[in-house]
């Protein structure tokens, strides 16, 4: 439903502005806290004194003005009667203070600077002490006054008949209440503010009376005015007068007020309309309406690495990903709730986002209730060199002259120079890929088979102590799955089954039988067969007996043999009968020779018949001239004519062009040795291709007539320089003497002189149009023109255009003589003294050539020109005789292109060519003496010829040695050489001797017979019962072709042997039951391509009971090569390179860090538009107020006035303002103040009312803080009444005063976790925190000492009794402990938390006695030191952390013995925030005192939230972590993270190591700790490379933050890398040895930081600036003008338009303002305005407008 936003807006301005009477401005009344009334010295005296002189008083003791003992005052202090709460006792001691104040009065030691009250000196003591505790804990927590002096108070009645007196303070008076010691006086002093009138009585008089009190314009409170008080008094009295009762009252009191929140309030009233315009003051008001969604392009932390370039990420403090991701939010213009939890970093990550915005060039407001958390961020931004740029203004921040010396101060800064970083940033952005890579790589879980590298890299440790290892190889690795890996694990874990197998894996009797399932039947099948086969095999061996003795088979066969030998039997019936003689000696080589006579005899007719021409007679005879034949077959036809030539006619042109190309051989070998001597002469260092000896002989005759040139020329950027202008030159030279040429036939010489230069373009510029040319210069400069013609001159158009040519004839001229009186030096001269510009060209251009083949210029200057010149003229005459004869031979020659060979390779190829022609010229010879008388061959035929003819003789030859002894009848030579082919055939297949028995058979009938009885014979013995259990012996149970069983094949096994081995198998049938549960393993183990493994078994590789870890490790292994083929980052890796690019990135990230705020400072220094002191700014310009105020001695304008002055001025000097809210409404008036970012933190703390004044000032609201902490306090209205510890009337715990993070939170705005713990240096510190508030989110990394001593300390106080709301006794033991610490370890800072306000004051109490009695620990408790000592409650810690916190419970056992279930501010609603605030302020250690214990809380009793947890704390501090049920810190408790990190814990534990795995109770564990000898310290911890690591949204998280955190609280580190672990497992555990020897030693002591440089204060000079110097206001153009406009306001801000006019004036270099300058620039301001860049306001100030 719609929000009633004027309603929500007056409910925030009713919360702001208390005027009931709890309000000690409006009713003040001497109390307990409230104050005291003043009896001396009187309030004038007293005005004048504090105010006017700034003197300090001092509060005297009446027992020292008296004169009474010295331990007075202790004794009443610690009277048993006295309450140091309340300052009181129980006895009535009215007539006591009455007497004592009327004595000390009188008395003269009684002096005028001295302070006296109505009270007694242990009541003012007692009060004394509780407002300066009120007044230091407000200027400390919230940076605000709080403690006033009161001047002339208001008595007044609610009504006319009350009887109740009130009195309301008129004036309040700043001041400081302080004292040396313990021991000393409390003195008073004014501070350096304003003096304040009471706005809220006037509030209040203004509602209720409707009396108003004086309005500022009627009063000046001057505190040089002495009457400036009475005055006012005087205006009261005035206004009051004719009521009755009512008056002034000249009285003076000193109290606590806080009235700061009006300014609050008069903002909302004064802006309400800009609240409600502004979309997040709506939706924190209510309106749902408003839709405040992220932008979409919010990356997370896992993204930023890959989206954020480290250029892009000005982070000037380390920033872990959680935190830059909510930087990065920032950065792309989300609204963003922070959700910081304690010690996660919110200081350094606001420290960032400032820097950020600052470098975007945006404005930033940060607010804060604490003035801790502005401080922090100012310290933070300082030592980085942004605090010049921010302005600290929480209250005691704000002294007007300090102010206005820092703004003075840093208009003085000096621009400067960025550290140039962009390499290395890149750099940084490189590495960071390549880690970022690495990590993904190794942990990225890869499909199919669903494991990371670093998940097998463990798998691979865990078996790398296996006796042996598989080398098998698995085909195409990547694409096995889970399932494949897991189906190799059951099929090898099965091969243990097959143990008999395996062990006789060659001797097994029934290896290799073909039965893949084991039946009854078959196994009876099986030994039948073999017993029928036994019995068959000797009718068998009697008939093989009969092919033996017929030669045919061997004896005894196997039964392959024997098949084999009945087949050969039956192909040798049908045979022919061949010739007795073949076999006498080698019937191979004569069937052979009988079938290569027929063969020759055909081959050589079909020769002579392809050779009419020639007399084949001599072609037979001519086997000796083969090989010349040959050469007729050239490899390229080397004729220009060609085939065109006849036998005859080609042999004489081949010798005439052999003849030829011999002598242009010669002329190569000339050509070479001149080429030679051209280059050696050039200094050359190889002698160039045909083609480039022109451009030889060109630099040889250049150089050898004009040299190497001047000296410069050596220099190539002078020559390129040389090249450039004189080839211009030489271009403008030609075109001049082109133009001359054309008009020296129509003017005289003079017309081309230099000093005719000028008149010429004069005239061109005079005559360039019509009416130029109607002007006296015109005529007499066409007259001198005129005067130059030879004959008769030229007019009008001819004319002008004669004298444009002329005037370009002199610019070319001009041109040329300039780089002649530039360059005249380096030039080559022509034969008349001018310069030569084409040899000039040429010689350049040579040197450059020279240069670039390796020839310095220095060495070319010396080198011999006569020879150069020579060497030149011989080459070029070598090689003009060279082309000249080629030319000749290539009419004949066809030669191939030689312009890209050297001469010496020509020469070679001359050579080869001229061999080639003489060896064809000689088997052309050989063909021509072949050739029958008068007979000849075309061109075409001759190589065919030439081939024939060889193989003729060839044929012929071998012709006559086979016919020898044979017969002559072409018929007999043929059926020969029939038989001769079908016994080769015979022999081809028989592959064996021809026994004699077999020759018979060959050429005997008789035998022939004999053979075929045999066949019948042996057909019958194989056929039968051998044939049926053969076949099924072969068929069903064993592979004949097969080595089985016993290592026989049956196929190969005699006879004899093989019933042997039939009869054996029948009787061991009953094992073929072990064989075929080996086969279904192995044929599984095969199908899953671990055939290999088995064979490895068989080998004794390793055993059986291995077999599954053997291939695990092989196939992982495997596995991992080819992940490494596939991802180079892996299979290139080794420790060494990637600890070097893990300390190179660190180094580069830390550099990006260490610089970042210098580029911000230098970029900000540097802009245009940053405010500098400037001479001569306008008094009533901003720049102008700012300086009078800078220069001024003493009463500065207040800040609120000075910054409404200088509303564009102050952002750009100071871009960041840190306010608290109420200093946003109280100094930022002027609306022109917005900013582009505002950010608060501690926003659990702000209740909406009082940031929304803040809010609507922004475009983008940025929240901090952590809704787990503590809600928004009641401080600014308990330090304005009395309090108790009671709840406040208007708080109902968080509910009643909800906060803007609990708003901010339902409003959907982007909300980032900052997630890593960094306060506590002890680990248990967070623990009970991030366990029970936290649910464990946290980051949180354990110290090296976690294993010495508790860092939580239970101290129980039995005695402790509460009552009255304190525990006496346990306050007196945590004083006592107080001052053990300040004696014993005074370095470590102390804190210490009570759980109520009475508990606190009563601790202090006590500590100041025991302070008193121990004066030597005071320089612990002073202020001034770093983390101050201080004793708070539940309330005001928030933002504080200590070294060491001690946390006193109060609350115990009454006088009778009871607890009662009431624990103060813990049983309200949220009080277990307050709790959560209180455990998590200790950084190295936390001692609780109690007075009870976790048993005494009975949550029975009570259903306080806060209750339980406070019972669990308590059980927390007796017991330890221990008591987290689900946290287990105590190491060695933990199972490894990783199988890796387990074989890495085994490995170290096996070198004697006592090894704790995951070390911690938080968000980080190490992995492994290694402790010393007595367990008591951790000496190192190991990290491995695994989830942990992984799990590093950044790399700056993963390589550089979590070790340097992890260093920082103690650790020594090393990191094992399981990539090189898997690699060389020894050297991995040597690093971590060697790194326990180093860490067992002491470490070096560092140098302490050098402290920050600290700025001097610089004294204000002007810098003067150059003025423009215009002598008209005419002459100045309107953009120079509005340039000036623009630039005033930008220089001197804001300023009326009467003093912009004078400072442009100033500026343009007038003298005085006159009306025509006035008129101007008024004229200029009006057209700047209309155009929207300037804007002036009612009371005419202009201002530039600030572009969206």
């Amino acid at each position: 439903m719609p929000t009633d936003l004027d309603a929500r807006l007056a409910e925030w301005r009713k919360a702001l502005l208390d005027t009931t009477k709890r309000n000690r401005l409006i009713k003040f009344v001497a109390g307990r806290i409230g104050g005291v009334s003043l009896m001396h010295p009187l309030a004038p005296d007293f005005w004048r004194q504090l105010v006017q002189d700034g003197h300090r008083l001092t509060f005297a003791w009446k027992r020292d003005i008296l004169g009474l003992p010295q331990d007075v005052l202790d004794a009443e202090m610690l009277s048993s009667d006295f309450d140091p709460t309340t300052g009181t006792t129980q006895t009535n001691e009215d007539a006591v203070r009455r007497d004592l104040l009327e004595q000390c009065l009188r008395s003269n030691r009684l002096k005028p600077a001295h302070l006296l009250t109505d009270q007694t000196d242990r009541q003012l003591a007692a009060r004394l002490i509780r407002l300066k505790r009120l007044s230091d804990e407000a200027q400390t927590d919230h940076g605000v006054t709080t403690l006033f002096a009161a001047f002339g108070f208001l008595r007044w009645y609610e009504s006319a008949d009350s009887e109740e007196e009130v009195r309301s303070p008129l004036l309040l008076v700043p001041v400081k209440l302080e004292r040396e010691t313990v021991e000393s006086a409390f003195t008073l002093v004014a501070e350096e503010d304003d003096i304040l009138p009471n706005h809220c009585l006037a509030e209040l008089l203004q509602t209720q009376f409707r009396i108003k009190l004086p309005a500022a314009n009627e009063y000046t409170l001057d505190p040089e005015d002495p009457e400036c008080a009475a005055k006012y008094f005087a205006l009261v009295a005035d206004r009051v007068k004719d009521i009755p009762r009512w008056g002034v009252v000249p009285e003076a009191a000193l109290g606590v007020f806080n009235f700061q929140k009006l300014a609050m309030w008069e903002d909302l009233g004064r802006n309400a309309e800009k609240v409600k315009s502004h979309p997040v003051c709506r939706a924190v008001a209510g309106d749902g309406a408003v839709a405040l969604q992220p932008p979409g392009d919010l990356p997370t932390a896992e993204q930023l690495d890959a989206v954020v370039a480290p250029i892009a990420a000005v982070h000037i403090l380390d920033a872990d990903s959680s935190q830059h991701e909510a930087i990065e939010a920032v950065k792309r213009g989300a609204h963003l709730v922070m959700d910081g939890p304690p010690g996660t970093g919110k200081s350094q990550t606001i420290s960032n986002m400032i820097a950020e915005a600052l470098q975007s060039g945006k404005t930033v407001l940060f607010v804060s209730e604490k003035t801790a958390a502005l401080e922090v961020v100012k310290r933070r931004l300082d030592r980085c060199g942004l605090g010049d740029f921010c302005l600290e203004l929480h209250s005691h921040k704000a002294n007007k002259r300090e102010v206005v010396t820092e703004l003075g101060r840093c208009l003085e800064l000096k621009p400067v120079g960025a550290p140039d970083v962009d390499s290395q940033l890149s750099q940084l952005a490189e590495s960071r890929r390549k880690l970022n890579d690495f990590v993904a790589e190794l942990h990225a879980v890869r499909a199919p088979l669903g494991m990371s590298v670093f998940r097998v890299h463990g798998e691979v440790a865990k078996l790398g102590s296996l006796p042996a290892r598989s080398r098998i190889a698995v085909l195409d690795v990547l694409s096995k799955d889970a399932a494949y890996l897991q189906t190799c694990d059951d099929v090898l874990t099965r091969l243990g089954d097959c143990a008999p197998v395996v062990a006789n894996p060659t001797g097994h009797p029934w290896r290799g039988c073909k039965l893949v399932t084991f039946s009854q039947e078959a196994k009876d099948d099986a030994r039948f067969h073999l017993s029928r086969l036994a019995g068959a095999i000797p009718a068998a061996e009697k008939a093989v007996a009969t092919l033996a003795e017929a030669g045919v088979g061997p004896e005894p066969p196997s039964v392959l043999e024997w098949d084999a030998a009945v087949a050969d039997a039956r192909s040798l019936l049908p045979l022919s009968f061949f010739p007795p003689e073949w076999f006498a000696t080698d019937p191979r080589a004569a069937a052979q020779r009988a079938v290569e006579l027929h063969q020759a005899v055909l081959e050589s007719r079909e020769l002579s018949a392809k050779l009419p021409e020639f007399d084949i007679a001599a072609v037979k005879q001519a086997a000796s001239q083969i090989d010349s034949l040959g050469a007729v077959n050239a490899d390229r036809e080397r004729l220009t004519a060609g085939a065109a030539l006849t036998l005859r006619n080609r042999l004489v042109a081949v010798q005439q062009t052999a003849n030829a190309v011999r002598q242009l051989e010669t002329l190569a070998t000339e050509l070479d040795r001149a080429a030679l001597a051209a280059t050696q002469a050039l200094g050359v260092s190889r002698v160039p291709e045909l083609a480039k000896l022109a451009e030889c002989v060109h630099l040889g005759d250049v150089v050898g007539r004009v040299g190497a040139g001047p000296r410069a020329w050596g220099t190539a950027g002078r020559r390129k320089e040389l090249l450039a202008v004189v080839s211009r030159a030489d271009e403008q030279d030609r075109a001049a003497q082109a133009v001359r040429t054309e008009l020296i036939t129509r003017f005289s010489p003079v017309a081309f002189v230099p000093e005719s230069s000028a008149i010429a373009r004069d005239a061109v510029q005079a005559g360039r149009s019509f009416w130029s040319r109607l002007f006296p210069r015109w005529w007499g400069l066409s007259k001198q023109v005129s005067a130059w013609y030879a004959s008769s001159p030229r007019t009008g158009t001819p004319l002008r255009a004669d004298v444009a040519a002329l005037a370009g004839y002199h610019q070319q001229a001009e041109a040329a003589r300039q780089v002649v009186g530039a360059y005249g030096n380096e030039l080559m001269k022509d034969t008349t003294g001018g310069p030569d510009w084409t040899g000039t060209l040429d010689a350049l251009r040579a040197v450059e050539t020279l240069e670039e083949r390796g020839v310095k210029h220095e060495a070319l200057s010396k080198r011999d020109r006569k020879a150069l010149g020579d060497s030149a003229t011989a080459l070029e005459a070598a090689e003009r005789a060279f082309r000249d004869r080629l030319a000749v031979v290539a009419s004949d020659f066809a030669a191939l292109p030689l312009d890209a060979k050297t001469p010496a390779e020509v020469r070679a190829w001359l050579m080869t060519e001229v061999t080639a022609l003489e060896r064809e010229a000689s088997g052309l010879q050989a063909l021509v003496n072949l050739l029958a008388q008068g007979q000849d061959i075309p061109g075409g035929r001759i190589r065919d010829a030439a081939t024939s003819a060889a193989r003729l003789a060839t044929v012929a030859a071998r012709l006559k040695q086979l016919e020898e002894g044979q017969p002559t009848d072409d018929r007999v030579r043929a059926e020969r050489a029939a038989l001769g082919e079908e016994l080769l055939r015979l022999l081809d297949r028989w592959k064996r001797p021809v026994l004699p028995q077999l020759r018979g058979v060959l050429t005997e009938p008789s035998a022939r017979d004999r053979l075929k009885s045999a066949i019948q014979q042996n057909e019958t013995a194989r056929g039968g019962t051998f044939a049926t259990s053969w076949e099924h012996v072969t068929r069903a149970v064993f592979d004949p072709a097969a080595t089985v069983s016993t290592n026989v094949v049956l196929n190969n096994l005699p006879l004899a042997e093989l019933t042997l081995w039939a009869s054996d198998r029948a009787a061991d049938a009953d094992r073929v039951f072990e064989w075929v549960r080996f086969v279904h393993v192995e044929r599984d183990a095969g199908a899953a391509g671990l055939g290999g493994v088995l064979e490895e078994v068989r080998a004794g590789e390793f055993g059986v009971e291995h077999a599954a870890e053997a291939f695990r490790s092989r196939f992982f292994r495997l596995w991992l090569d080819a992940i490494h083929q596939q991802a180079p980052l892996l299979g290139e890796f080794t420790t060494d390179k990637q600890e070097r690019l893990v300390s190179r990135f660190a180094e580069l990230d830390r550099l990006s860090v260490r610089t970042a705020g210098d580029r911000v400072r230098a970029q900000l220094l540097g802009k245009p538009n940053r405010p500098r002191v400037r001479d001569g700014a306008p008094d009533a310009s901003e720049l102008g107020i700012l300086l009078r105020e800078v220069n001024k001695k003493r009463r500065h304008l207040p800040l609120r006035h000075l910054f409404a002055k200088m509303p564009t001025l102050l952002p750009r000097i100071k871009p960041c303002l840190m306010m608290s809210p109420l200093a946003v409404s109280t100094y930022l008036d002027n609306p022109e103040f917005a900013f582009d970012l505002v950010i608060f933190d501690e926003a659990s703390q702000v209740r909406p009312h009082d940031a929304v004044c803040a809010i609507y000032r922004g475009k983008q609201l940025v929240v901090g803080g952590d809704p787990k902490q503590l809600p928004p306090t009641d401080f600014f209205a308990r330090s304005g009444e009395d309090t108790s510890d009671e709840p406040h009337p208007d708080e109902g715990g968080t509910g009643g005063f909800e906060s803007l993070l609990d708003v901010c939170l339902s409003l959907g705005i982007c909300r980032k976790r900052l997630r890593w713990h960094y306060r506590s240096r002890r680990e248990a510190l967070i623990a009970f925190s991030n366990k029970f508030f936290y649910s464990s989110s946290l980051i949180t990394f354990p110290s090296a000492d976690d294993a010495t001593s508790p860092a939580v300390r239970f101290v129980k106080v039995p005695e402790g009794r509460f009552k009255d709301g304190v525990n006496p006794i346990e306050a007196k033991r945590v004083a006592a402990l107080v001052m053990e610490h300040a004696r014993q370890t005074p370095d470590q800072s102390l804190g210490v938390i009570a759980f109520s306000q009475r508990q606190q004051d009563r601790i202090l109490d006590e500590l100041e006695v025991l302070r008193r009695a121990n004066k030597g620990a005071e320089d612990f408790f002073a202020a001034d030191r770093p983390d101050p000592f201080f004793v708070k409650n539940l309330e005001n810690v928030q933002g504080d952390e200590r070294d060491v916190v001690v946390l006193s419970i109060g609350y115990g056992p009454d006088d009778a013995g009871k607890v009662a279930m009431r624990f103060g501010p813990l049983n309200r609603q949220g009080g277990e925030r307050r709790l959560n605030v209180a455990v998590t302020r200790a950084r190295r250690a936390m001692c609780v005192i109690s007075s009870m214990t976790s048993n005494d809380v009975d949550l029975t009793r009570t259903e306080a939230e806060g209750a339980k947890l406070l019972k669990a704390f308590l059980d927390f501090a007796e017991r330890g972590p221990a008591a987290l049920a689900a946290v287990v810190t105590e190491a060695g408790r933990r199972g490894a993270d990783s199988p890796f990190e387990q074989e890495v814990g085994d490995e170290l534990a096996r070198r004697g190591l006592t090894i704790h795995r995951q070390v911690g109770c938080g968000g980080y564990l190490i992995d492994l700790a290694i402790t010393d000898a007595g367990g008591g310290k951790y000496l190192l911890g190991v990290e491995c490379d695994g989830a942990t690591y992984h799990s590093a949204a950044t790399a700056r998280d993963r390589d550089r933050l979590r070790q340097a955190v992890l260093e920082g609280l103690g650790w020594r580190l090393v990191r094992v890398w399981s990539t090189d672990w898997v690699r060389d497992r020894n050297s991995q555990v040597n690093r971590v040895l060697a790194a326990l020897e180093a860490a067992r030693k002491p470490p070096a002591k560092v140098a302490p930081a050098p402290e920050p440089e600290v700025v001097a204060a610089v004294k204000l000079k002007p810098v003067k600036e150059v003025e423009l110097d215009f002598d008209s206001i005419e002459k100045v153009s309107d953009s120079v003008l509005h340039a000036t406009l623009i630039a005033s306001l930008t220089e001197f801000g804001t300023m009326p338009a009467e003093d912009l006019i004078s400072a442009v004036s100033k500026r343009l270099g007038f003298k005085r303002v006159g009306p025509k300058i006035r008129e101007r620039v008024a004229q200029a301001i009006n057209a700047l305005s209309a155009e929207g860049t300037l804007t002036s306001t009612e009371d005419n100030v202009v201002k530039v407008v600030q572009k969206a």
